[in-house]
């Protein structure tokens, strides 16, 4: 729970493990795994020597094999994960066009709110959230963070929760290598 109480990480801790989160949502989806749950509260932290922390992902109760055609519990038209974080495409229940890119869209979310201490979409209710997801313009990060404007890391962040999963990264490794270049930018 260390994220959820720390209102706004430091950049060098949100960048560490971020990238830690990222590869091991690499790892998963290239054992044809697909979270479908990413948020906060499954990301667990184990504190190794040197300081170091060891990012883990927890909670895969409601994940998909990616190349598994058997039917799951999420039918057609039913919304499967946690509103803050449901990418535009689980938010309408269009599970047949769920892939590694909705995780993607969760991880953009996660990474918004590591660097910003808040979620990028707010709503009195669900279906405010999912009218944002769906239809609202992704905030950019320098409104919180002005020393983060027009950054390679608010691009990433911005393409990770485009609307069109066409329009997101291919890949976890591509967020991983985009990420490399936008902290070398950032320091």
């Amino acid at each position: 729970q260390y994220i959820n109480s720390t209102p706004m990480l430091s950049d060098e801790l949100a960048r560490s493990l971020f990238r830690g989160l990222a590869e091991g949502i690499h790892f998963c989806h290239n054992l044809g795994i697909h979270h479908r749950d990413l948020k906060l509260e499954n990301i667990f932290l184990v504190p190794q020597t040197g300081g170091r922390v060891l990012v883990k992902v927890l909670d895969f109760g409601i994940v998909r094999l990616l190349d598994d055609d058997t039917p799951d519990l999420s039918a057609v038209g039913f919304a499967v994960g946690t509103p803050a974080y449901m990418s535009p495409e689980q938010v309408l229940g269009k599970n047949a066009d769920l892939d590694a890119r909705s995780d993607l869209y969760s991880l953009g979310v996660v990474l918004y709110e590591m660097l910003t201490g808040g979620a990028p979409f707010e709503g009195s209710n669900e279906y405010e959230i999912f009218t944002k997801h769906v239809h609202g313009r992704i905030p950019r990060l320098g409104l919180t963070r002005p020393d983060l404007d027009g950054t390679r890391l608010e691009a990433l962040v911005r393409d990770m929760m485009a609307k069109k999963r066409g329009d997101r990264p291919e890949s976890a490794r591509e967020v991983e290598e985009r990420l490399y270049d936008a902290l070398a930018e950032c320091q």
